[in-house]
């Protein structure tokens, strides 16, 4: 085998590994690239488009003027490849990826480079956020084979759909010690001539092992033992976990606030105090775009200072619901501030004409990147005047911290010495600067629907209405939800999503789960019956069609399909995993409805993969948030009509769901008819002595109903006051 180093770069759009070696069986020499042959092909594509012209998504039309001739994913390309024996180049990224458009740039768009490709492989491009399977098995099996990950990922493959050699971005060209990209494609094409589906005998292993991967624990999760490993990764000084760049991981947060808010005395000082110092960095620092109220990808330094500037609707999303229950569990009403202007930067800036969401905004603008963003002394001086465009210069310190600036603009950042009046007129300036910066030229937005990033929305904006009393955010909650059902579901099946009319394609595991789970959550809000429903029949067809019984885990895709291997979905990054969330929707309706059924299989996969959890928590961050809720969730039902008495109650238990509680709504005089007999927890709960009636149960035992909202309160913190039960 020769080793090839591959070439790299660190600002790659997504995480990277220090690893800069794979193996590609090739010859040992590389023969002198050859001349263009079908120059007049490779015009032709970039001037009629190759096959990527009719793709629904943004970043996969980017590409429909490539010299090259790029396949989309599909049974055209994978067939194409086996029938003329070709490997397959496959290049993976997403429209808001910085480093992929630079490659973009240097070797997809080099007419030498594309005759090349054309020639000997099949090349195949794929938006991680519309097949986020394909992403994530190529992006283990790089990781696997030592090669460094990110996005773009570009993977060599043999017409089987084995892996030969990957990376993440590559200079066009190299030198004899570091070669670039063309290099390796022609050392992978001339290894695939000699030696065949051989060369990638290293890819084959590393399938086989991604197929054996299971849940293998047999115990509840030792959740003492998973935080003090976490512990281990925590940035004490800065906050955040690492001491690079810094990501807002919002599931690992989550574990740390549920763990620091428990209230057994086995949470300690240290984790609340890297907790709080962790959302004021982020909140106060260049994460945030100040102006808008949402927060930016990640920092590219340790310090939260300078970001890439791209942003995301699943992190908006799961840090409004963040910031909203930290906010309220340790009583902090500037955090909660903070979840209300995501909340509205999300209505105001990131929903469509038809009320759902876009997937985010890229990184660059036509002035490059962060340009939109940044500031200069000068620029607020013109939009507010000199005396206070200095003030809020020195509130946001412009212009005075050389290691927060791009390209010679300041990135907004709060100053720690600003005296409390300038604080106060720094903010009061952000209407005014929203209003001048919306004369620059914005970035790009991606206008995709992504059901489950949507579904992250529209718990934030349920939870945000209920805990808030904040009647704007239900109604976008309802609008997106009911777009959604419209655009996306056949019975119990969801669509990926869709682009305007198109169809993404099939939903997989957390597009089915993260709406379950947020439908509950909009039940809770609404206090409407079909929500609660459709949570429900969510649920139970994630359990039929994903659960993999022999594996105990859950698989990202519903059927084997078109992938070698069918990869499991447990593990957590930025996002939540299908799997955690599906566990998550289980336990929760599992107890509120009485489905003992889903309960169950909730607690299996808890215990499955306790081994996991507690050896790699920070792959884990949901799904021990989600074990930290089981050790105390109680049920709680609220029976009455739209009244007063009814929301009085509500109000007593105004603090997100799951955190401690389940929360059912449901009508004065009970459920009746297939509700009652889907749900027999809520069997015989109904008004009592009065216009409403709350029940606090666990596991179906429960206290004296009452219909007074002080005795609700007094009821909640005895039950939450109470040891564990066992089980």
């Amino acid at each position: 085998m020769l080793a090839i180093v591959l070439a790299t770069s660190a600002a790659s759009c997504g995480r990277t590994r220090d690893a800069e070696h794979a193996n590609v069986e090739a010859s040992p020499a590389v023969a002198t690239p050859p001349s263009i042959a079908g120059a007049d092909a490779v015009a032709t594509i970039r001037r009629d488009g190759n096959h990527l012209r009719d793709e629904p998504s943004p970043y996969l039309q980017h590409h429909a003027h490539n010299p090259i001739d790029w396949y989309p994913w599909g049974p055209e390309a994978l067939a194409k490849a086996k029938l003329e024996g070709k490997p397959i180049f496959l290049s993976i990224g997403y429209s808001t990826c910085h480093w992929c458009y630079v490659m973009a740039r240097e070797s997809f768009d080099d007419d030498e480079i594309a005759a090349f490709l054309n020639r000997h492989f099949v090349a195949i491009k794929v938006d991680r956020e519309q097949r986020p399977d394909v992403d994530a098995l190529y992006l283990a099996a790089v990781a696997a084979q030592g090669g460094p990950t990110g996005w773009p990922l570009n993977v060599f493959l043999t017409p089987s759909l084995t892996p030969i050699v990957g990376g993440t971005y590559f200079p066009a060209r190299g030198s004899a010690e570091r070669p670039g990209f063309f290099e390796l494609a022609q050392r992978v094409q001339q290894g695939f001539a000699t030696h065949g589906e051989a060369t990638a005998r290293d890819g084959a292993q590393v399938l086989a092992a991604l197929a054996r991967e299971r849940g293998d624990g047999s115990a509840a999760i030792d959740l003492e033992l998973a935080f003090a490993q976490l512990a281990r990764e925590r940035d004490e000084v800065r906050g955040g976990f690492g001491r690079r760049q810094k990501f807002p991981n919002a599931p690992l947060l989550l574990a740390e606030l549920r763990r620091a808010s428990l209230g057994d005395g086995t949470d300690t000082p240290a984790a609340r105090d890297h907790l709080a110092t962790t959302l004021e960095r982020m909140a106060d620092g260049g994460l945030r775009d100040h102006v808008a109220g949402s927060f930016h990808r990640y920092t590219v330094d340790a310090d939260w200072g300078v970001p890439h500037f791209e942003k995301t609707l699943y992190d908006n999303a799961q840090l409004a619901l963040l910031y909203l229950e930290a906010g309220t569990r340790f009583g902090r009403d500037d955090w909660r501030d903070i979840a209300r202007s995501i909340l509205d930067d999300l209505i105001a800036q990131w929903r469509t004409d038809r009320d759902v969401f876009v997937v985010g905004f890229d990184a660059d603008d036509a002035g490059g990147e962060g340009t939109f963003y940044t500031w200069t002394s000068a620029e607020l001086e013109a939009a507010l005047g000199p005396e206070r465009g200095a003030v809020v210069a020195r509130s946001w310190r412009v212009d005075t911290d050389d290691a927060a600036r791009v390209d010679g603009r300041s990135v907004l950042q709060r100053s720690g010495t600003a005296s409390a009046e300038h604080v106060a007129i720094a903010i009061a300036a952000l209407p005014e600067l929203a209003a001048a910066r919306s004369t620059r030229p914005a970035p790009a937005r991606d206008d995709k629907v992504i059901v489950a990033w949507n579904a992250l929305a529209i718990a934030a904006l349920a939870e945000g209405a209920r805990v808030l009393d904040e009647p704007r955010y239900l109604e976008a909650a309802k609008a997106a939800t009911v777009r959604l059902r419209q655009c996306c579901m056949h019975g119990d099946r969801v669509l990926r999503g869709v682009r305007g009319d198109a169809s993404l394609g099939e939903g997989q595991l957390d597009d089915h789960a993260m709406l379950a789970w947020a439908l509950l959550r909009l039940h809770a809000a609404s206090g409407e019956p079909e929500p609660l429903r459709l949570a429900h029949a969510l649920a139970l067809a994630v359990r039929r069609d994903f659960w993999d019984p022999t594996r105990a885990g859950l698989r990202r895709r519903a059927d084997l399909d078109d992938l070698p291997v069918a990869t499991l979905d447990m593990d957590d990054g930025a996002m939540p995993s299908g799997g955690a969330v599906a566990v998550a929707s289980w336990l929760e309706l599992g107890l509120l409805l009485g489905d003992d059924g889903l309960y169950e299989s909730a607690t299996t996969a808890l215990q499955r993969w306790s081994s996991r959890a507690q050896s790699q928590p920070s792959s884990s961050g949901f799904l021990l948030a989600t074990a930290v809720a089981a050790t105390r969730l109680r049920e709680v039902v609220v029976a009455g009509d739209d009244d007063d008495a009814t929301r009085a109650l509500l109000a007593a238990v105004r603090e997100p769901v799951g955190t401690r509680f389940v929360l059912a709504r449901i009508p004065a005089d009970g459920v009746t008819g297939d509700d009652a007999a889907a749900w027999p927890a809520l069997v015989g709960k109904r008004a009592l002595a009065g216009p409403a009636t709350a029940f606090v149960c666990e596991r179906g035992s429960c206290s004296a109903p009452t219909n007074d909202p002080a005795r609700l309160r007094a009821q909640l913190a005895a039950s939450f006051a109470a040891p564990p039960p066992t089980r």
